[in-house]
């Protein structure tokens, strides 16, 4: 079961979550504003006692990237700091926007081949909860001024 939680979930909420979850996914948009808001809630998850207990996985994927942007650099940099996976990135296409107006999931967009690599970025989001594991997924992480969107 996938839960969309509110974005500024905190404090026992937040608590309530995690004891009923096995995987955390973080979203990141590379902006500052979401940049800012996703730090407090690593600071937040970082501390939370039934993370660690429960050995809750927690990952990352970022969301509307454009490549070869400052923010992105940003973005990038702050990644790096961090001690969970980035599992995939998921860049700023058509694509998803057209797919949601069709009441279409990306894996159905036609002809496939025009949504070739946001299929293959989902699918790393998809065998990571499969797995347990994004070593191979993103091995390469991220490097200081870009984000694999391919």
């Amino acid at each position: 079961m996938i839960i969309d939680t509110p974005a500024g979930i905190r404090g026992f909420e937040l608590n309530d979550f995690v004891t009923n979850t096995d995987y955390i996914i973080i979203p990141v948009v590379p902006s500052q504003s979401d940049i800012n808001a996703t730090a407090q809630l690593i600071s937040e998850l970082l501390l939370n006692v039934k993370i660690r207990k429960l050995a809750v996985k927690v990952a990352v994927v970022t969301n509307l990237v454009k490549k070869n942007t400052k923010i992105l650099e940003r973005l990038a940099s702050f990644l790096e700091k961090l001690d969970f996976p980035v599992v995939t990135s998921f860049r700023d296409t058509q694509n998803y926007v057209n797919a949601e107006t069709q009441g279409l999931g990306i894996h159905e967009i036609y002809p496939p081949s025009r949504a070739r690599r946001d299929m293959e970025n989902m699918e790393k989001l998809f065998n990571y909860i499969e797995q347990g594991t994004a070593k191979e997924l993103f091995s390469e992480h991220f490097d200081k001024h870009q984000i694999n969107t391919n």
